[in-house]
């Protein structure tokens, strides 16, 4: 009986290593890498840099119609019958080999201005794409710092709590020597005891709200959920923090003159307005420019080999 208990605690121990092994390492992310960790993994401003790249193939496409189309065809037949030979004043069964080859161009030299409109409304989207782009960038950015952020007026709030916890226990201890020797009430040692029991209940309200701006970080920064991270508090040097005042009126003018999402719904309202004209082209006649050339050749059973091109 020890032998097979020997056995399965050795069983034990062996299967329990890896898992040591195995601990997860912590990973410290300080402030600026955050931000390069979600300007390259973001979800919206990968989807914000696909739409600028479809953007600019539009622009190309729309740039395209302006070059002449051309168009290549090629083709093969076979005919069998007999054919009556003049000079030999007999029938004969004869095969002819056919190749058809033909290219067609056609340039348009006018059609309402639709092509310059067309692109003039590509280039538009082209820069709202851009401006959205950077919009998100900046928005990803804002995010990122506004939680970090909070994410250390939180860990700053657990370290208040803490000491708070423990001068709120060392004031406990004293008021209890001084009920044991009589100087003090009971009723003194009953209410220090609910004020302690209040510091800890804001120490765990402070521990959660961490736990929470930590998880909003993750998430925000597309991370490994089942990971271990330590959030680095940047150094800030106080005295270089200068007070600066501003007023409500520059403040307008520098958010109008700076927003990027405003600037992209300006470019999108250009946009629209070449689209209308580029509908309105369709009253115009259109005038284009067409050519075509094509060449035939067969050959009979009798290994001749003629052709033409018109």
């Amino acid at each position: 009986m020890h032998r097979y208990r020997s056995l399965w605690g050795m069983l034990l121990l062996v299967c329990g290593l890896p898992a040591f092994g195995q601990a997860q390492q912590i990973q410290r992310i300080t402030f600026e890498e955050a931000l390069r960790l979600a300007l390259r993994r973001n979800l919206a401003i990968q989807q914000a840099a696909n739409e600028r790249e479809r953007s600019e193939v539009g622009l190309a496409s729309a740039r395209s119609n302006f070059l002449p189309d051309l168009n290549l065809s090629v083709g093969a037949s076979r005919d069998y019958g007999r054919n009556f030979v003049l000079d030999e004043g007999r029938l004969v069964n004869q095969i002819t080999h056919y190749f058809n080859s033909s290219i067609s161009a056609n340039l348009n030299l006018f059609n309402g201005f639709r092509d310059l409109n067309s692109v003039a409304q590509a280039r538009f989207q082209v820069a709202a794409s851009e401006l959205n782009y950077a919009r998100q960038r900046e928005t990803v950015l804002f995010n990122v710092a506004s939680t970090f952020l909070s994410l250390i007026e939180a860990q700053e709030q657990v370290r208040i709590q803490e000491e708070n916890l423990a001068a709120q226990q060392a004031l406990l201890d004293q008021i209890e020597a001084f009920v044991q020797v009589g100087s003090r009430p009971v009723a003194d040692l009953y209410q220090q005891q609910a004020q302690v029991a209040s510091a800890e209940l804001e120490l765990i309200n402070a521990r959660r709200n961490q736990q929470l701006q930590e998880a909003n970080l993750i998430q925000l920064l597309q991370l490994d959920p089942f990971g271990t991270y330590a959030f680095v508090i940047p150094k800030v040097d106080t005295q270089a923090l200068g007070t600066q005042t501003y007023e409500v009126q520059t403040l307008l003018q520098a958010a109008l003159e700076r927003r990027s999402d405003l600037q992209a719904l300006e470019k999108q309202i250009q946009a629209a307005e070449y689209s209308v004209r580029v509908a309105r082209s369709t009253y115009w006649p259109t005038i284009s420019l067409a050519g075509q050339l094509r060449l035939q050749l067969y050959r009979s059973g009798r290994n001749k080999l003629s052709g033409s091109v018109f």
